[in-house]
């Protein structure tokens, strides 16, 4: 039963690990699209 739930403890610190990943990806991509679109309009 330990060893199970040792498992489980493992999965769940890398599932968070992945969420903050993703989250700092999206946020990531946000800004960046933003930038782009603010060159864009600064351009024309």
């Amino acid at each position: 039963m330990a060893v199970g739930s040792r498992l489980r403890a493992a999965q769940d610190r890398i599932r968070a690990r992945n969420i903050a990943a993703e989250i700092k990806f999206r946020a990531a991509g946000a800004v960046m699209r933003r930038y782009e679109i603010l060159t864009l309009l600064s351009k024309t």
